[in-house]
């Protein structure tokens, strides 16, 4: 698969669109603002789609009596998909959410966990009998657009055209409507995608997963 382009790459073609391309030190003037759309427009389709090459699935294996493991370091946190424990060869997921009826019904018994809590890191609960695997999996965040050689994490045609109609908006370009309506059938078209796409959904609270009932790198099961 090809690499995205990078900050650089997308900036100097959207000057060169917007009629920059050999305006000189104008150019190198604008390059913040230039950036500021390409960041913006990343953000916002980040957002409204679901990124096929974003999605991670991680196992790592917890220990004993240990209840609190930190984020994959490129996980966005709100936007964890499934967090579960393995035991015997079996997927069991995590029910999100842990209240204080339940700290207070198991206390300190020892057993494997059946929930677990988002804060600055994992919590998970009852504390764990044993050493258990586990499994997380979430859309990775989005990677730094700093510096010219960052490479957009996301498709880097989508990315400029969003951009390009955001810039083309703000300087009053009168085609700036025609670039819109091409960027929406585009965002149609992936939406579409997503929706016509076999559906997998987790079982329910108290469920376990059959490791040959779900696809590989997945979690859900097939409705």
């Amino acid at each position: 698969m090809a690499l995205n382009r990078t900050l650089g790459e997308v900036r100097s073609e959207l000057q060169t669109r917007l009629g920059f391309g050999m305006s000189g030190s104008a150019g190198i003037v604008n390059s913040p603002i230039i950036d500021s759309f390409i960041r913006a427009a990343q953000d916002a389709l980040y957002e409204e789609c679901e990124w096929a090459e974003l999605q991670r699935a991680v196992e790592f294996t917890g220990g004993t009596e240990q209840v609190l493991f930190d984020y994959p370091a490129d996980c966005n946190v709100e936007k964890v998909r499934l967090f579960a424990v393995k035991d015997n060869g079996q997927y069991y997921p995590l029910a999100q959410g842990i209240s204080l009826g339940t700290r207070n019904a198991a206390g300190a018994i020892l057993q494997r966990p059946f929930c677990y809590m988002k804060a600055a890191q994992l919590e998970v609960f009852p504390i764990p009998d044993r050493q258990y695997t586990y499994r997380i999996e979430y859309t990775a965040a989005l990677a730094p657009l700093v510096s010219d050689n960052d490479r957009l994490s996301i498709n880097s045609r989508m990315v400029f055209l969003s951009a390009l109609v955001k810039a083309k908006y703000h300087y009053r370009q009168p085609d700036a409507q025609v670039y819109e309506q091409e960027l929406q059938k585009h965002i149609q078209r992936i939406k579409a995608g997503q929706r016509t796409k076999t559906v997998w959904e987790a079982p329910r609270s108290g469920g376990r997963y059959d490791p040959h009932d779900y696809p590989p790198g997945g979690s859900f099961l097939c409705r």
